[in-house]
């Protein structure tokens, strides 16, 4: 029994947008794409069809592959915004994409913003605006009382 074709609209090319609307990454089916960028689902497909984002980009349709190659696309963000023995520093954002606030964690920036942490998180996450700004993850750091290590990694 031959394997079963993927259905024709996952087979669309298409294109991932970085923050400053270049084109920064090309994939010939929204199944690789969405392999590539560790998603699962419809996440692509949603974003093109309803202008959301997907791990963390716009995209869109594409008519043909690149004609020069691209630059270095940063990697996807992690899939969960918060885990288990982990802090997630985050920076707050203005509609210029000025950093207007640096958070240690999810809780700091609740608490000095008075946005509930999930809603920060789910702007993280899904690229959504929360209380009037746009919010970034600027990397997990391990817990010191969990026996890891703090700074930048």
């Amino acid at each position: 029994m031959p394997p079963t074709e993927a259905p024709k609209s996952c087979k669309v090319p298409v294109e991932q947008i970085g923050e400053d609307g270049q084109v920064v990454g090309w994939y010939p089916s929204i199944v690789e794409a969405s392999e590539a960028m560790g998603l699962q689902g419809k996440g692509i497909g949603q974003a093109i069809a309803k202008g959301y984002r997907a791990a963390g980009y716009h995209w869109r349709k594409a008519t043909s592959p690149p004609a020069e190659p691209l630059p270095e696309a940063p990697p996807p963000p992690h899939p969960h915004t918060t885990r288990p023995g982990y802090i997630t520093q985050v920076e707050k954002l203005d509609d210029e994409g000025n950093v207007v606030g640096r958070f240690e964690s999810l809780a700091q920036a609740s608490r000095e913003t008075n946005v509930p942490k999930q809603c920060i998180a789910n702007a993280v996450h899904r690229g959504h605006r929360t209380a009037g700004y746009h919010w970034r993850r600027i990397g997990p750091v391990k817990h010191p009382r969990r026996g890891g290590e703090s700074g930048d990694e």
